[in-house]
């Protein structure tokens, strides 16, 4: 087996950079909802907005592995259809049966 002369360092691997861009997006999105935690806390308590960010984060954690798989079998557009389509019919059934 050969071995490259110059190894690319491990900073400009895409994959890495992916993961780096991924991990990002998620503490982005509790922190685009952190300026609302004071007005959240004078009205509720200190137990809502500690509830906010577990209610905010956990759907992103338990659903991304899933996802993943589903995206890998299906293919991109097909995950997202299917996904969105079963939002879409669980509100309707919710609005059909209140």
């Amino acid at each position: 087996m050969k071995k490259r002369e110059n190894p690319k360092p491990l900073y400009h691997d895409t994959n890495l950079q992916i993961i780096f861009a991924v991990t990002l997006i998620a503490v982005l999105g509790v922190s685009s909802i952190s300026p609302a935690f004071y007005d959240i806390e004078q009205v509720f308590s200190e137990r809502a907005v500690l509830l906010l960010i577990v209610v905010f984060t956990i759907p992103g954690v338990l659903l991304t592995p899933v996802l993943g798989v589903l995206a890998d079998r299906l293919g991109r557009k097909k995950s997202i259809g299917t996904f969105v389509t079963a939002i879409w019919y669980r509100r309707w059934r919710l609005r059909i049966c209140a």
